[in-house]
């Protein structure tokens, strides 16, 4: 770090020479602040996106064992995992995420014993919605038959899916001490464990689908088993954190408290808005799937948006780390009352996630004759992905702002604003353009990702607007308030006003 230049004689404050100077040392100290930044956002957005890409290629090799297995097989476990998203992890998820803002604003604001309540209030309400989900799975065999899914598929699906049940909740445990660990700027021990479970993924698979010939179930119990591995892990380190922490100044788990049945109201209000933000993303990509399988050549059709959305996921964990690196650090300078320091958080992530995506974009469009041999030996479908992948990474451009501004609104806790944005957004925009396009327009696989390059465009330029005109000493003022309100309805009070000088000028 840079010292600081020398105080200039009153005399030369006044003169050209003193301005210029002035000037320049200004000019130094905020691109060092801008460089301490950077490095702050690296330092946790990398672990994070790492755990990201880990949980991802996991993911995948329980589908090369179930793809092992037969065509049918294949077929079963990605109709199950297909649902498994849709109304499990896009749903509980979105739960989670809404712990970002009143556990890094808390930390900021050095509430830290509110992280622990907010942790207990999260994963309570999670395992309550988790058990509504279990109960919406029971009728998934009827449900899936009616949405016109062949008999034969839906069968294996359903037991893949009900055998998976294990592993949600696993999972959303998993985020939530995950969450509670990132607003304190601990990321390393997530990621080890990530690491260890997607390693030993591998072994569970093979054990239990081709060892012990379990077959399908045991590609679903072996999910169940890396998701556990997860849980284990962060919970022993949680457990050991903690009881280092207690007693000193810095101790962030009070001990389970009846505190934590109180002021979910103010936690939802943060976390619904997540869930719809997060189901009305997934819940389009999902279905555009569905309708490539209208398509002339379906097969190949399907097989080609199957491969642009598991490249745009790939490469989504960029923005991923950098999305929860960006809510963590203008949730803590909101919490402090500092909303220049969240501002310089939040152009700092804005434009490492621009450079980033553009690396992706040169990369991908350079390897694209390659990419499509990663996935099948097909010649037509190779031909289709590499036809389509300029725009599957072109896409990812503002994909990649609108997963990065979203982790700015969630450290502002401005969920709402992002919820009501994708809905217009995808829904309002992207649904009618890619049936016009892909299905109107017969212009097929390409049709769609046309239509997704300019949804995803569109939404990326909102949000960054959006953020851009944010008054930031308003959000630390309204962080203030935000954490007020929540700790007064933990502790079953009134809300109320907060004086304006409360907030710093920094």
């Amino acid at each position: 770090m840079e010292a600081d230049s020398p105080l200039l004689a009153k005399d030369d404050l006044s003169t050209e020479k003193g301005q210029s100077a002035i000037a320049e040392r200004d000019e130094k100290h905020k691109l060092r602040d801008y460089k301490v930044e950077a490095w702050r956002v690296c330092r946790l957005g990398g672990p994070i996106s790492l755990q990201a890409a880990l949980v991802f290629i996991s993911s995948l090799v329980s589908l090369a064992f179930a793809g092992h297995l037969g065509k049918l097989s294949l077929s079963q476990a990605v109709l199950a995992t297909s649902a498994y998203n849709i109304t499990g992890v896009s749903m509980l998820l979105g739960l989670a995420s809404g712990m970002e803002t009143l556990c890094s604003q808390a930390y900021g604001a050095g509430n830290f014993m509110a992280l622990g309540i907010v942790l207990q209030q999260a994963l309570i309400i999670s395992t309550l919605v988790f058990l509504a989900i279990l109960a919406l799975w029971s009728q998934a065999g009827p449900i899936l038959l009616f949405a016109g899914q062949e008999p034969e598929i839906v069968k294996g699906a359903v037991m893949y899916l009900q055998l998976s049940a294990p592993a949600l909740w696993f999972y959303v445990m998993a985020e939530c001490l995950k969450r509670y660990l990132l607003a304190q700027g601990v990321v390393t021990p997530a990621t080890i464990v990530t690491a260890c479970s997607a390693a030993l993924s591998p072994l569970y698979n093979w054990l239990l689908v081709d060892k012990l010939e379990v077959g399908l179930a045991g590609a679903a119990l072996a999910n169940d088993a890396v998701q556990a591995t997860v849980l284990i892990g962060l919970a022993v380190y949680v457990l050991f954190r903690d009881r280092r922490l207690k007693g000193t100044p810095l101790q962030t788990w009070p001990g389970w408290s009846m505190k934590c049945f109180h002021g979910w109201w103010s936690y939802l209000k943060l976390a619904l808005p997540s869930v719809g933000a997060c189901c009305l993303e997934w819940w389009l990509y999902e279905g555009l799937i569905l309708m490539a399988g209208w398509f002339p050549n379906a097969d190949v059709a399907v097989a080609a948006m199957g491969v642009g959305f598991n490249t745009t996921a790939l490469t989504y964990t960029i923005s991923q780390g950098v999305g929860g690196a960006a809510s963590t650090r203008v949730g803590h300078e909101l919490g402090r009352g500092k909303p220049k320091r969240a501002q310089l958080a939040a152009v700092t992530v804005i434009g490492l996630e621009v450079v980033f995506m553009l690396l992706v974009v040169v990369v991908g469009i350079a390897a694209r004759d390659l990419w499509g041999y990663l996935f099948t030996s097909d010649p037509e479908v190779i031909d289709a992905i590499e036809f389509i992948l300029p725009l599957v990474f072109l896409s990812e451009i503002g994909d990649g702002l609108n997963g990065v501004c979203g982790g700015v609104m969630r450290g502002a806790g401005r969920q709402l604003l992002a919820s009501i944005l994708n809905l217009i957004t995808y829904w309002v925009l992207g649904l009618p353009l890619a049936i016009l396009l892909g299905v109107y327009f017969n212009l097929g696989v390409e049709g769609l990702w046309w239509a997704l390059f300019i949804t995803t465009s569109v939404q990326g330029l909102a949000m960054l607007i959006t953020v851009s005109i944010f008054d930031w000493r308003a959000e630390a003022k309204r962080a203030m308030l935000l954490l007020d309100q929540h700790e007064r309805a933990v502790d079953g009070e009134e809300d109320h006003e907060l004086l304006n000088d409360e907030v710093s000028e920094q």
